[in-house]
């Protein structure tokens, strides 16, 4: 579908009740605390100072409705709960620190 999931944490965002979505050159942030929705062009802003919220950037980024539905999609998982992971991804996990020896 073109849309890539991306964790969201550079410095000026500190909230962990929010979720961003990147869509080619474009980026939106929902943030669910006060709910507030900002959209970023990630080659004419790459440090995301100014949010886009003219009409036309609202037809190129993504939506709240994409963003939604992305995170619907995603397979959820109870505390706890065993999952089966290959070779490959355990050695990732392990090299960055997730997983212990």
């Amino acid at each position: 579908k073109g849309l890539s999931p991306v964790r969201h944490q550079p410095k000026k965002y500190s909230d962990p009740l929010e979720m961003c979505l990147v869509k080619g050159d474009w980026k939106i942030v929902w943030k669910f605390g006060p709910q507030k929705v900002e959209r970023f062009h990630r080659v004419i802003d790459p440090g995301e100072n100014r949010s886009i919220s003219e009409k036309g950037a609202q037809n190129r980024a993504p939506s709240v409705d994409e963003l939604k539905r992305w995170y619907e999609d995603l397979p959820k998982y109870e505390a706890g709960q065993e999952i089966e992971i290959d070779e490959e991804d355990l050695q990732r996990l392990k090299s960055l620190g997730y997983i212990g020896d």
